[in-house]
């Protein structure tokens, strides 16, 4: 089982390795900035299969009034083309000095969750590179994004909590 899973994997990476693309399949779910897993996520990206994203900030910051931003997602060879459409903010509250599990020295409190679609769509176009096995963390892929590590922690998008 673990040759066919290591042969599987080599052929969906053969792409990668000889024309320098990153397959879009293997991009499917949810990848973290950081190796492992504190009390919640850090920045994330979920990839979903129908060509939808989110893009979520640290959980542990309690003092970002943006929370998330979402829209649609394409590979195009070495680039990842992000089309923004809509964020998820938090209008009003105070800053108060941070209790519990924030790792801010501040917390939003009293504010207001709303959805913002933006009138006119957001282009971000982000390199990809260094598409690999995760020497140190050999269970985990590791992509970098606009030279920012970022490693592949659920298949399925839909399991971010």
């Amino acid at each position: 089982m673990k040759i066919c899973k290591t042969i599987l994997i080599s052929v969906l990476l053969l792409p990668a390795i000889v024309f320098g693309q990153i397959p879009k399949q293997e991009l499917i779910g949810i990848w973290q900035n950081a190796p492992s897993m504190a009390a919640g996520w850090s920045d994330n990206y979920q990839f979903f299969q129908n060509g939808k994203f989110v893009f979520h900030y640290n959980q542990m910051d309690c003092a970002k009034r943006v929370i998330s931003y979402s829209g649609t997602w394409t590979v195009i060879g070495k680039q990842l083309k992000l089309t923004v459409l809509q964020k998820e903010v938090i209008e009003g509250g105070k800053l108060v000095e941070a209790t519990g599990s924030c790792a801010s020295k501040l917390e939003l409190v009293d504010g207001e969750y709303k959805t913002l679609k933006l009138n006119k769509p957001q282009l971000q176009v982000l390199n990809l590179s260094g598409f690999q096995r995760d020497s140190k963390n050999l269970d985990r892929h590791l992509i970098k994004i606009n030279d920012k590590k970022f490693w592949k922690f659920r298949d399925n998008p839909n399991e971010y909590e």
